[in-house]
């Protein structure tokens, strides 16, 4: 029974794709690299946001959030979180 679990999923990931299309009427996306594709609308994505990042507990690495206080979008880093907005680093 393991085995035939197993197979079913392997044949159903190769039909699966990693990106999400929204608003295109396409299939497949623009480019291969794109993991997040909006049709040409104005559409975007809403932040979770914050008072203070301490608010946000047990948050795991990669969690976005928009901070409120300073209207910047934030990530968090292993024991810290960086603002996004401005970044001039690269």
């Amino acid at each position: 029974m393991k085995n035939i679990t197993f197979i079913a999923f392997l044949l159903l990931s190769a039909f699966s794709y990693g990106q999400i299309i929204i608003g295109t009427g396409k299939t497949l996306p623009s480019s291969t690299s794109v993991s997040l594709e909006f049709g040409t609308e104005n559409k975007g994505i809403l932040l979770p946001y914050v008072d203070s990042e301490s608010a946000v507990t047990a948050a795991v690495a990669g969690t976005i959030i928009f901070y409120s206080t300073d209207q910047n979008a934030k990530v968090k880093l292993k024991d810290s979180w960086k603002d996004l907005t401005v970044d001039t680093s690269g």
